[in-house]
């Protein structure tokens, strides 16, 4: 690979959609164009592993309940 998967070009688009009101997305639609002269099948494995480590994409494809707290100073303020 003449580079490493950090060097690959930051996306030039990245176009996503929520398109109803607050806590109720139709979904979600990303772009992710990249201009590279390594070959499609090596540039396709960097993407898939860099999806398979987003931990926000995984989360939309795969719904997990989520417990958020907020602590200021050790203590809970939410």
């Amino acid at each position: 690979m003449a580079r490493t998967p950090r060097e690959i070009e930051e996306p030039k688009t990245l176009a996503y959609e929520m398109l109803r009101d607050f806590g109720n997305p139709l979904g979600a639609e990303t772009t992710l164009e990249i201009d590279s002269p390594d070959p499609p099948d090596l540039v396709a494995r960097v993407v898939r592993n860099a999806e398979r480590g987003c931990f926000v994409m995984q989360a939309l494809l795969n719904p997990v309940p989520v417990v958020g707290r907020t602590l200021l100073n050790g203590a809970s303020i939410l």
